[in-house]
């Protein structure tokens, strides 16, 4: 994730927001895929935890560029958004956790609770 801020600066300044969004998203799909395609194997879930990391860096602060370029840039919809951000990085990691607690998933739940979210 370090990594990846580092290598997202200098793009993120040479590059508008809107270009660098599309090629963070494919990285993070591309990063689920991979883990989906061979669930079992070490590397291929080291690969994908990097791909995710150094995709996963760059979206908020694009999120954010986008917003003030297009004039959106307002305190309630800032708040919105940390609330929101805030509210799934504490639901989502404890629904993973009860599901793999619960189920026969194992570490397969997270795709589960991420599409039923």
């Amino acid at each position: 994730f370090t990594c990846g801020r580092l290598g997202a600066v200098p793009l993120a300044a040479a590059l508008p927001p809107e270009g660098l969004l599309l090629p963070s998203l494919v990285l993070e799909v591309a990063s689920a895929l991979l883990v989906l395609c061979d669930p079992s194997s070490e590397r291929v879930l080291w690969a994908a935890t990097v791909g995710a990391g150094v995709g996963v860096c760059a979206l908020y602060s694009n999120v954010m560029s986008l917003l003030a370029g297009h004039g959106l840039m307002s305190a309630p919809i800032v708040s919105a958004m940390q609330f929101a951000c805030s509210l799934g990085h504490m639901t989502l990691p404890n629904l993973v956790a009860l599901v793999m607690r619960h189920t026969s998933l194992g570490h397969e739940s997270l795709f589960v609770v991420l599409a039923a979210a």
